[in-house]
């Protein structure tokens, strides 16, 4: 099962004697190669659970699941504490990453280094990052090309730094590089070194390397915590080191942030303070503020959620409740918002097992909101607040959609399974807060995490609790979020814009004024809005997309809710007349963004040299594509856009095309835009449109 070449020569005999191939395994374990060969998109990461408290907290998930899945990769995590899968083949995943701080248990690291050398011997790519966590014994020290050294001799002395080193912060000083290994000489010719060190006695220390079996990069030159500060900084860049180790070869990668070339805006806002009283005249809830001054100016789609604690009759605030009700209830018949729930009681902490640290002393409110006689049941937390909802606040024909995780946004994987079973979708986690004040790829969150088979889906960006100093002050702080915005488009867009905050921000003046200026900025700029549950539903989509190799071209398939592939530049520009499902693409700085027309596409590329007879293409638009149908001699297009906004669109290569909508000829909007490019408006949220075109 591990040879896949053997596969791919066996296959391509019984198809050149006029037969379709299918090579397998004699168990049938591994996935088949034929003429179509599935892509590993799966990445097994072992990490020590004895090393955090969860795994929303290990190293491996806090800053190297992004880059994962920036590239186009999905994470599979095992704890080495609780034995490690034995159908680790090449046919599911790509690689193995192992990220230990320090020895693994006694008891595990035999086992384990088994397991590596077993993984090698597969020809699966590995990349070591931290520590090594055990002593390599002599089968896997062989494979891994180490040699025993003799303790260094100070001082030691810089003697060689690859290009990806110094990303964010230079590499230590060398007296600190003392437990680094020594290659043979045999892996050393045949390793790129990514850091070395030479001690007195000329001994040559290796901090990290591009080997034949994958590659390693060690502590202290992975990265470095600030003092004083929960930040920290890449010394060793991410993305090369992952693609360089893991050999990830390049291919159209399933993208969450865009749709039709647009950079995707959600907003979504959890229930806290709905009870309240703003800082106004009057004193009005804050609920009430945010509806007038929020909900039906902005008319975005958002997802707004409640607490039923705080907004029931029989919660905190009995006396407000039929005031408060009364306003979730018009909040919730605009047409615009879809419903979300923030639970019963806000949980702080999901898995009551899970060790926090800060809220050790296990009082109740340390737990959730002070309820008089309530005991944490997951069930009243989602599916009781969520049936409250549905039959005192929502209209008819419309439900709750989305369960936004609340307080330390780690739910167990019961938590997780609950909410599925209820039909919800779930929000919230991941922690992106990256900004010109902690400028750093580790303030960029990964796109969900996995437990027991349960997707939890983080949010784009963090809320306004952190720009706030977890709304100490000051109360303006959320128009730093702009700059999250922004540096999380350039240079990758690796999230789109979410605007993410609480009740609370409108209470306070300057608290509004913030949210005025964050959602004023998102309105000016070309984006795609979307509601929070088709966001989540993109990231659930990433998960299980498929990619597959068929000859020459790209198999793409999708549950239809992503409907964009980044096609990195490495692989040339897609070829329209010999492609299926795909309508059109925009380029970006890391490539075309590709968009698909439904859930399955081919993909066929061309050299950016290659001509071919120009053809109408969507190039961007502000709403989702319901159908696109192309004539085989590129004359008549019919396509029909349904979105949440007034349509803005663009075509590209249509100059000399009449585009009709019903009965109406349209004409292109007058204005700078890119050279072969027309840009077109309507007033409403959908369409059925042709692109006419005379023969060519």
């Amino acid at each position: 099962p591990h040879d896949r070449a053997l596969a791919r020569q066996t296959a391509a005999r019984i198809a050149a004697d006029g037969f379709i191939p299918w090579v397998s395994d004699a168990a049938l374990g591994s996935i088949g190669v034929g003429t179509i060969e599935p892509v590993a998109r799966r990445v097994l990461v072992l990490y020590n659970g004895d090393e955090a408290p969860a795994l929303n907290y290990a190293n491996a998930h806090r800053y190297l699941q992004m880059p994962l899945n920036h590239l186009g990769y999905v994470t599979d995590y095992a704890d080495v504490r609780q034995g490690l899968p034995q159908q680790a083949w090449p046919d599911r995943y790509a690689g193995v990453v192992t990220w230990f701080s320090g020895f693994m248990p006694l008891a595990r690291r035999q086992e384990v280094g088994q397991w590596l050398a077993a993984r090698i011997d597969d020809g699966l790519p590995l990349a070591i990052v931290g520590d090594f966590g055990l002593v390599p014994e002599r089968s896997l020290a062989r494979r891994l090309g180490l040699a025993r050294s003799e303790a260094p001799q100070l001082p030691l002395r810089a003697s060689g730094q690859h290009a990806m080193m110094g990303l964010e912060a230079p590499p230590p000083l060398p007296s600190q590089q003392l437990d680094l290994p020594r290659l043979t000489p045999a892996m050393a010719q045949q390793s790129t070194p990514l850091i070395t060190f030479d001690d007195a006695r000329g001994q040559r220390l290796t901090g990290g390397a591009i080997t034949p079996w994958g590659g390693f990069i060690l502590d202290p030159d992975v990265l470095t915590e600030i003092p004083g500060t929960d930040s920290a900084r890449w010394i060793v860049d991410p993305f090369a080191f992952v693609q360089q180790a893991l050999r990830l070869p390049p291919l159209p990668v399933p993208d969450t942030t865009t749709e039709n070339g647009r950079r995707l805006l959600l907003a979504h806002v959890d229930g806290d303070g709905f009870n309240s009283l703003a800082e106004f005249p009057g004193s009005p809830p804050a609920a009430q503020v945010l509806l007038q001054q929020v909900f039906e100016k902005y008319r975005i789609p958002q997802t707004m959620s409640v607490i039923e604690a705080e907004v029931a009759p029989d919660g905190l605030s009995p006396q407000l409740s039929p005031r408060l009700e009364a306003i979730a209830r018009a909040m919730f018949k605009l047409p615009h918002l879809e419903i979300g729930n923030h639970t019963y009681s806000h949980p702080f902490l999901w898995d009551l097992s899970v060790k926090h640290g800060i809220f050790d002393d296990g009082s109740e409110a340390a737990t959730s909101l002070k309820i008089p006689g309530y005991q944490m049941n997951l069930e009243r937390e989602i599916v009781g607040s969520s049936q409250y909802i549905n039959t005192r606040l929502a209209p008819p024909g419309k439900r709750v959609v989305l369960l936004q995780w609340s307080g330390d946004t780690a739910p167990s994987a019961e938590a997780l399974a609950i909410t599925a079973r209820a039909g919800l979708l779930n929000l919230n986690g991941g922690d992106t807060a990256i900004s010109r004040n902690n400028p750093s790829l580790t303030a960029i969150g990964a796109f969900g995490i996995r437990k027991g088979g349960q997707l939890q889906v983080y949010a784009p960006i963090t809320n306004e609790n952190i720009y706030t100093h977890l709304w100490s002050g000051p109360f303006y702080g959320f128009e730093r979020v702009l700059e999250t915005f922004q540096m999380t488009d350039q240079p990758r867009r690796i999230k789109p814009v979410g605007i993410y905050y609480h009740t609370y921000s409108a209470s306070k003046p300057a608290a509004l004024k913030a949210l005025h200026k964050v959602y004023d900025w998102a309105l000016a700029q070309p984006l795609h809005p979307v509601h929070a549950s088709e966001f989540a539903r993109k990231v659930q989509d990433f998960y299980s997309f498929a990619i597959a190799r068929d000859g020459e071209a790209w198999r793409l398939r999708g549950q239809g809710r992503l409907r964009t592939l980044r096609l990195p530049p490495a692989l040339g520009q897609p070829d329209p007349g010999a492609s299926q499902g795909i309508a059109g693409w925009r380029p970006g700085a890391e490539g075309a963004y590709l968009h698909l027309s439904g859930a399955s596409a081919t993909l066929r590329t061309r050299s950016t040299a290659a001509t071919t007879p120009p053809r109408p293409y969507l190039y961007d638009a502000n709403a989702r594509l319901l159908d696109w149908q192309a004539s085989a001699d590129g004359q008549r297009t019919e396509l029909r856009l349904q979105g949440h906004m007034p349509l803005e669109f663009s075509l590209a290569q249509a100059r000399a095309c009449q585009v009709r909508a019903g009965q109406h000829t349209l004409s292109p909007l007058s204005g700078p835009s890119p050279a072969e490019v027309q840009r077109y408006r309507l007033p409403d949220v959908a369409a059925a449109l042709e692109i006419l075109c005379p023969a060519r």
